[in-house]
């Protein structure tokens, strides 16, 4: 005779043990004082079991926790509102019962793309309110552009096939290349799929292992980029270089130990059809002209195939940015907080000092004037 339990109540009783019996938490509470760490007549704490103060829409309809500290020997309750700038989605009163310690606010949709929600505990009874007692929805608003194509995949390129060792001077900006050969991506020979095909053999008449490109493009201005976005198809092996910094190594021994007869580290067993990418800072960057430059490395000697094709990506510096929105008679602050401190002052002539709090938070308009800022740690 197997009992059935659900969410941890019995709901029949097991005849092996008649003494036992169900719970009934109006009747049984008592018997858990003996084991609640909190002293009877202490309020217990009641919030919302959430990391942080920012719910996604999923979490409307799969259920917002909300969480007491311990459980308790007499019923608690706590009122809770679902709440847009213009509506009431849903409110009411969640009651813990004896012994039990978790519940959910469920909404039946999700909100509306553009539609800041808000979800907040209040008028706690037998408990108190601990932790966070409201999260926030807030949709992501479109931002500018934030990134620029610095060379396209199919761009021109300088390159050299003559089997020669340039040794690492080719890698710099004022290198002389007016005597390389030039042709857009795809660069490469043996399979058919090449804008531009390479000589297989140097001038010696030797099977060539390294292979030489560059590419010259234009920042008009370096310092409104953060970051760089590699993206390489290569067959076998590549380094690429930004006036002279390495910012990619694939499939390519490591070490600075690499000349023009250093084979790649295996074969590229996808024909230099995959993309591979990766992020490097772009500090290296100045105004005007730069250059980028790459060695192919075959995997060996007898490699019957080369593949190149690179697209280079700026990353624009992201503004940091604090904004506040109307929500009712009131207002909701939010901001990045990757990195950076909330800062407020009620007069410039103060000091500023540090809130030490996640985004968002709500604002008061009636309270006393006052300024924020955001400082990048």
């Amino acid at each position: 005779n197997q009992m059935d339990i659900r969410s941890n109540w019995l709901t029949s009783p097991n005849t092996n043990h008649p003494n036992n019996f169900i719970w009934n938490p109006s009747l049984d509470g008592s018997r858990l004082a003996a084991f609640m760490k909190t002293p009877i007549g202490v309020p217990v704490g009641i919030a919302l079991a959430v990391r942080t103060n920012k719910v996604v829409p999923s979490d409307f309809t799969n259920g917002i926790p909300v969480r007491l500290s311990t459980f308790t020997v007499n019923p608690v309750s706590v009122k809770y509102m679902v709440e847009t700038e213009s509506s009431m989605l849903c409110s009411g009163d969640i009651t813990f019962n004896p012994g039990e310690t978790l519940k959910n606010i469920v909404v039946d949709s999700h909100p509306l793309p553009n539609q800041i929600v808000r979800v907040r505990l209040s008028n706690p009874v037998g408990c108190e309110l601990t932790g966070i007692n409201e999260v926030w929805y807030i949709p992501q608003q479109t931002t500018n552009q934030q990134s620029t194509i610095l060379i396209q995949s199919n761009a021109l390129w300088k390159y050299l096939d003559d089997g020669s060792n340039q040794g690492i001077i080719w890698r710099e900006l004022l290198f002389n290349d007016s005597g390389w050969k030039s042709g857009a991506a795809e660069l490469g020979f043996g399979d058919g799929d090449e804008a531009t095909t390479l000589n297989k053999n140097g001038t010696n008449g030797q099977h060539t292992t390294t292979f030489y490109f560059r590419h010259y493009f234009v920042v008009s201005n370096a310092s409104d980029l953060a970051s760089l976005t590699v993206n390489l198809r290569r067959d076998d092996g590549a380094i690429v270089y930004v006036n002279g910094v390495e910012v990619f190594r694939s499939n390519m021994p490591s070490g600075t130990n690499i000349t023009s007869s250093t084979f790649s580290s295996g074969n590229a067993s996808d024909d230099g059809k995959n993309w591979y990418s990766t992020t490097a800072p772009a500090s290296m960057l100045i105004n005007g002209t730069n250059v980028c430059a790459v060695e192919i490395h075959q995997d060996d000697d007898g490699s019957s195939d080369i593949s190149f094709m690179l697209k280079l990506i700026g990353n624009k510096t992201i503004p940091l940015k604090v904004q506040l929105r109307k929500f009712r008679k009131n207002g909701v602050l939010d901001w990045d907080a990757s990195n950076t401190i909330l800062e407020t002052t009620d007069d410039f002539a103060h000091p500023w000092r540090s809130i030490i709090v996640e985004p968002p938070v709500s604002i008061d308009f009636s309270a006393p004037q006052g300024y924020y800022r955001l400082r990048k740690m």
